[in-house]
């Protein structure tokens, strides 16, 4: 009789335990398997004033070496949400008689040897929607934000890039004829699976229909500019 008894209260605790694990991976996914050092929480803000309401999510990130270059990449990140907020809520004063919803969004790209994040936002006011969405890629062992051009050593993989794209936007009706100019060191790029991707702005290079152009870079094309401390992070 005991031994059932301690049996049904260690079954019960497991249980109880199982179903507060899953709740915890609800509220915070990206907790759920993160890589050492680096872990992403989220910021959320749900609230509405007058003729706005704010759906507001963005990251925040712990874990780097150094605590001064974390909180310099978490404040860029509230600025690009906060900027948003204020810029959304001017607008919504000049103009009551419409609704406004500003939406802020996050997805973790890649955790593995560099940090990438995009964050959206886009304010709806019943037209067109014009997002902006920015990109943060830091170097986690380093402890600083990296630009396109320092993946690379030497800008001769431009070059290829260049050439890959335009073939692309060549055999798409919706692209604007000679609107891609080419890559530069502050184009924005992100990492997601083992691939690297090149993203432009809605109506930056194309039509609304294509919303955010992105492409992803053969690595075969790229791979003998790679540093060599970034070589592997591609397939």
């Amino acid at each position: 009789m005991i031994r059932r008894t301690i049996f049904g209260a260690m079954t019960l605790f497991v249980l109880i335990a199982a179903a507060g694990g899953a709740l915890k991976g609800r509220l915070t996914p990206y907790f759920t398997a993160p890589p050492p050092g680096v872990a992403v929480c989220e910021v959320l803000e749900n609230r509405g004033i007058r003729n706005i309401v704010f759906d507001i999510q963005y990251p925040k990130i712990s874990g780097f070496s150094e605590r001064t270059f974390e909180e310099k990449l978490n404040r860029l990140i509230a600025l690009q949400a906060e900027a948003a907020a204020a810029g959304a809520l001017e607008q919504a004063k000049q103009n009551e008689k419409w609704v406004f919803v500003l939406r802020v969004s996050d997805e973790v790209k890649n955790r593995r040897g560099i940090l990438s994040l995009r964050v959206t936002d886009d304010l709806d006011n019943g037209g067109t929607g014009f997002p902006n969405t920015v990109y943060y890629n830091a170097d986690i062992s380093e402890n600083r934000m990296l630009t396109l051009d320092d993946l690379f050593d030497s800008a001769e993989y431009r070059k290829a890039i260049n050439g890959f794209i335009q073939s692309k936007t060549e055999q798409d009706e919706h692209f604007f004829p000679g609107a891609f100019k080419g890559v530069a060191g502050g184009t924005s790029f992100f990492i997601a699976h083992g691939q690297l991707c090149i993203a432009f702005a809605k109506y930056e290079i194309a039509s609304g229909m294509t919303g955010e152009p992105v492409f992803e870079i053969p690595t075969l094309l790229i791979r003998k500019w790679l540093k060599a401390k970034y070589a592997l992070l591609f397939w």
